[in-house]
């Protein structure tokens, strides 16, 4: 590339694949921040991590989508997302490393189970068990 397009264009598509494949190291120790928290079992890495690209393809297409309208419609709404993203920075940053997290402690986990009926077991590798005639999904697997 570099003889046939020249410096620049050659040394953007390095930068390029060096960020993206940073960016996929990263991501493998996020799926096991994620499986280790919710107590995922290896031999259900696969299904979970399945599920979970689908979810991510799917939110990702939902979030960008309103935020380019937003953004479009709404130029200071970048103010509200910059100070978001500064305050979640900074609570990283200053959290204690050695407070364990439940994810079943969270805020938005215990909005989603008002809606959703779930149990905190793995149901064999299964998304969805019936228990007591209703179908329940299977956060976890405890």
């Amino acid at each position: 590339m570099w003889s046939a397009e020249g410096q620049k264009p050659a040394l953007e598509y390095l930068s390029a694949y060096l960020m993206e494949w940073s960016l996929s190291i990263d991501n493998i120790f996020v799926f096991i921040l994620i499986f280790s928290s919710f107590g995922v079992k290896e031999k259900y890495f696969g299904r979970v991590l399945l599920a979970g690209i689908i979810m991510a393809i799917v939110f990702r297409i939902i979030f960008i989508s309103v935020g380019v309208a937003l953004v479009a419609k709404f130029h200071w709404v970048l103010y509200i997302f910059g100070v978001f993203l500064l305050v979640t920075g900074i609570k990283m940053f200053t959290s204690d490393d050695e407070e364990a997290y439940d994810p079943q402690d969270s805020k938005i986990y215990k909005i989603i189970k008002k809606f959703i009926p779930m149990v905190p077991h793995d149901g064999e590798g299964k998304y969805t068990v019936i228990e007591n005639g209703k179908n329940i999904i299977l956060p976890s697997s405890s």
